[in-house]
């Protein structure tokens, strides 16, 4: 019935632009019969054709729609002509299977198959979310393309990733979905918020050691510390965020030589170079054996089954630069933790999100194979507020769920606080103000010259060359306006050479105040983030044989089998120097001085997570009196910028923002050069 209806709308279309097309043309200006001028050419072609062959699908559309046009002269001439456009397409489609081949079954859409084929998980993608399930499969670590089954193939362990990549597939014998399987991210319109975090894989193995007994070389491991030893040990790769001053290292270590001996795993540790020896001989304490590499030049994946220790993994954190482009440190630490032999990864540091920004927990997250991290840009949507803007296609330095995101993987990271694990002494921070006068004063009044007149030199070359290269007209006083503002470079340069100078202004007063404490019987540590300021100080303080740690402190102590570094640091510990001078760079991880009670901080780095690193040095594992950090602070440049710290070392989620910087930079540069840059 249906079948002979809609031929007879097929006839009716034919008939119609037939009797249509023998009328003269001109029906709206003329006499109201046939084609108007627009549609005779193509409706006298439609007529033509439908003579001699069926029209096709989206000729019979056009040719429908048409007829609405000359409908109330078509029902003149006695045709009753069809008019539900939705209907004309299931028509349209009946008719062409009528008038030519055999009718074929409606093609049903089906979801991707997981099947357990031995020890291997394979997947076979399904038409029906074909292009997402590739992606997320794609995503997943250790899998490969079987060229022949056309099929993937997915290690056995990664099934509970495989069920989190594919939400809605179809399970063969032997696979059950877990009822807290997360469910997929939305796809990209709204942020996920339904999304909840892959339950723990328990694994009851015996670790085989008693960790409240004392380790080899006498390590007596705290309460926190056995607890996270033994989870490392029984759940895999596991981010390791715990403050500075918790004791990691052991952690860590304590955590390899259990998997060492159960396995017989190799043990490979990538570190930074200063603290490759002290990393060495703690491991050597224990009785582990180990390969230590430099984040400068990280192995390639060994052909044996391996553990992976990324020690201060925020190094890792420049997995993508400014130009969301992978750095070649990023892809081979990335590289190591994705390998098939890789066991078990354990990224280690104390600023897991380093400057509050989540991006930079994305590698850490991406090598430990978590769901969350398994699509980057969805990653980046929800929880770095991934957005285009003005100035770049994607923009990655925001945070936004944060809540959330730290819901979905506190499974996979154990991140502990000081006041949380240990009993140790509170610390507190005094602010002692600066008054530059005299030699101090004359100092910084002449750096600041020099660095106006260097600066008004290298603008006017800039400016110079632009104009040359873009042909402006030098006497367009706007433009030429335009081109002496200070830009984003210029700005942190100058805020860079204002620091320098105001530091070695306060050389000074960071002695004074040293040499209070020394006659007060406490040993104390200076920190400046540059080395003139660091060697002028240790120089004034030799007489009480002031060590000095900066960036060129290398190779090994003469006639000893320890570092120069870990030399110093030992005979500051053992109290035969009473004085520690280092540079942020160099001693602001891997360092323990708990020796001394007093930190005198000449200058702060601009991280906060830095500061944080520096404090660790004294506040931390055997520290046993009040740690008492003395900020020195000259000029608006030291209170502006210490307001930025206080303010972000207050709340860590804090978000910054490289353009912010620079803001903060030039407000600083118009103010202490009166508007003269």
């Amino acid at each position: 019935m249906t079948q002979t209806m809609i031929k007879d709308h097929y006839d009716i279309l034919t008939r119609a632009l037939q009797a249509l097309s023998a009328r003269c043309d001109g029906a709206q200006n003329e006499d109201g019969i046939g084609f108007n001028g627009r549609d005779t050419d193509f409706g006298k072609s439609l007529a033509r054709q439908s003579k001699e062959k069926m029209l096709s699908e989206a000729q019979q559309k056009h040719g429908i729609k048409m007829l609405q046009t000359y409908r109330k002269q078509l029902e003149g001439m006695g045709f009753d002509i069809p008019l539900p456009i939705d209907y004309i397409k299931r028509a349209v489609a009946v008719t062409q299977v009528t008038a030519s081949a055999p009718a074929k079954p409606a093609k049903v859409s089906v979801e991707s198959h997981i099947e357990r084929v031995g020890y291997d998980l394979r997947i076979k993608i399904g038409d029906k979310n074909f292009n997402q399930d590739c992606s997320n499969v794609k995503n997943l670590s250790k899998r490969r393309f079987d060229g022949n089954t056309k099929e993937w193939v997915v290690p056995g362990t990664l099934l509970d990733k495989v069920l989190y990549a594919l939400p809605n597939a179809t399970l063969g014998a032997g696979i059950v979905r877990p009822a807290n399987t997360p469910a997929p991210a939305p796809k990209p319109v709204q942020p996920v918020v339904a999304v909840q975090a892959p339950a723990p894989v328990a694994n009851p193995i015996n670790i085989g050691v008693d960790l409240s007994k004392p380790l080899p070389g006498g390590i007596e491991l705290f309460k926190h510390q056995q607890e996270d030893v033994e989870r490392m040990a029984r759940n895999g790769s596991l981010i390791v965020g715990n403050e500075v001053g918790t004791g990691k290292t052991f952690t860590l270590l304590t955590s390899a030589m259990i998997l060492h001996k159960l396995h017989g795993w190799k043990v490979i540790v990538v570190t930074k170079a200063s603290l490759k020896d002290d990393i060495g001989g703690s491991a050597a304490t224990l009785g582990v054996p180990i390969e230590v590499y430099s984040w400068a030049k990280m192995p390639a994946p060994p052909d044996v089954p391996y553990i992976f220790i990324a020690d201060e993994a925020h190094m890792a954190q420049g997995a993508a630069n400014a130009a969301h482009k992978q750095t070649i440190r990023g892809k081979a630490f990335l590289e190591l933790a994705a390998h098939p032999n890789c066991k078990a990864c354990w990224p280690a540091t104390g600023t897991p999100m380093r400057n509050g920004q989540p991006r930079n927990m994305w590698p850490l997250l991406r090598a430990i194979n978590h769901p969350v991290a398994l699509n980057k840009w969805q990653y980046e949507r929800d929880f770095c507020n991934g957005r285009p803007t003005n100035f770049t296609k994607w923009d990655t330095s925001g945070a936004s769920n944060l809540e959330l995101l730290n819901k979905l993987i506190s499974d996979k990271m154990i991140r502990r606080k000081k006041e949380d694990c240990l009993d140790l002494p509170p610390q507190m921070m005094t602010i002692r103000k600066v008054n530059l006068a005299g030699k101090a004063w004359k100092l910084f009044n002449d750096a600041m010259y020099q660095m106006e007149c260097d600066y008004a030199e290298r603008k006017q070359i800039k400016i110079n060359d632009l104009v040359a290269r873009l042909e402006l007209d030098p006497d367009d006083k706007q433009a030429m306006k335009h081109l002496a503002n200070i830009d984003n470079a210029d700005a942190m340069v100058l805020l860079g050479q204002l620091r320098q100078a105001n530091s070695l202004a306060k050389v000074d007063e960071a002695i004074e105040l040293a040499e209070e404490i020394l006659g007060q019987g406490s040993s104390v540590v200076i920190s400046t983030e540059f080395l003139e300021s660091a060697e002028l100080i240790a120089e004034a303080l030799k007489d009480w044989k002031a060590e000095l740690l900066t960036g060129s402190v290398t190779g090994q102590e003469k006639g000893m089998k320890i570092s120069k570094r870990q030399a110093m640091i030992d005979r500051f510990q053992r109290k035969e120097s009473r004085v520690f001078v280092m540079t942020g760079s160099a001693g602001g991880t891997g360092v323990t001085l708990t020796a001394a009670q007093d930190m005198i901080l000449v200058d702060r780095p601009l991280i906060s997570d830095d500061v944080i690193q520096l404090h660790g040095r004294l506040h931390r594992i055997s520290q046993t009196g009040t740690v008492t950090l003395h900020w020195l602070q000259a000029q608006d440049i030291d209170r502006k910028l210490d307001e930025n710290l206080v303010g972000k070392l207050n709340n860590s989620s804090t978000v910054v923002d490289g353009n912010k910087m620079a803001d903060l930079a030039r407000d600083i540069i118009k103010q202490m050069f009166g508007g003269r840059i």
